[in-house]
């Protein structure tokens, strides 16, 4: 449930990060789609000494990954070498793993990989090559759509894409049965509040894209009639 409040924390360090604030109808409707996500996603959970701690770690992952997102709109379009989806995601693979390979060590996980390739070499190389394939692939769309939606709008991809798994999951396996309101209304919060967000976003671009014109189009004009005051002149 935590992390559907990605959206916000993109939006805040948007404004430290990349100078990029986010105007206040917008960060309303984000505070719906975080809502709509959390409400449709929530289930009850034991508690037990662990929980503070899970739940410290997960805010920790979506302030990391809201970073990142920032900085990767940063390294795609306004340093003086513009790098692609591909391309991030081949510069930032092998630092992630190297960061991620002693924690898996100290968890014990190289044995269970060796002992999973000593059985089922095939089974296990399979897995390994296609789980590998499939990150890049993520990596990589995630970070050109930061590039060409805004970090904000990636994060808010993201929520929309974890409550269409929801209901997928919840499809498949006739769990709609069970629903109650709280989850039919979060839907329609998450899906409405997108739509309404992106709605949004493209009015305030095409009225940009109008001022600038109109703005060039007095530039011109304004020209056009300093070289005739120049021609009367001469």
């Amino acid at each position: 449930m935590l992390r559907a409040f990605g959206p916000l924390c993109v939006a805040i360090l948007a404004v430290c990060v990349e100078r990029k604030y986010t105007p206040c109808k917008e960060a309303a409707w984000l505070c719906v789609i975080a809502c709509g996500v959390g409400m449709t996603v929530y289930k009850e959970a034991s508690r037990d000494d662990h929980s503070f701690f899970g739940a410290v770690l997960v805010l920790a992952s979506i302030f990391m990954q809201s970073g990142i997102l920032s900085l990767s709109a940063i390294l795609m379009g306004k340093v003086g070498v513009k790098l692609d989806g591909l391309q991030m995601a081949f510069y930032s693979g092998p630092s992630g793993c190297l960061v991620l390979l002693p924690f898996a060590l100290a968890a014990g996980e190289g044995a269970t990989l060796r002992h999973a390739l000593r059985t089922e070499p095939a089974v296990t190389t399979t897995f390994l090559l296609g789980s590998s394939v499939l990150a890049v692939a993520y990596n990589a769309v995630v970070f050109q759509s930061s590039h060409t939606l805004s970090s904000v709008g990636t994060s808010v991809l993201a929520n929309v894409k974890i409550v269409i798994l929801f209901v997928l999951s919840a499809l498949t396996l006739g769990e709609m049965a069970s629903w109650r309101v709280r989850e039919y209304v979060g839907c329609v919060l998450t899906f409405g509040g997108s739509a309404v967000y992106s709605y949004i976003k493209v009015k305030a671009k095409e009225e940009a894209a109008a001022r600038k014109k109109a703005q060039e189009d007095l530039e011109a004009e304004a020209a056009t009639l300093k070289a005739r005051a120049v021609g009367a002149e001469n």
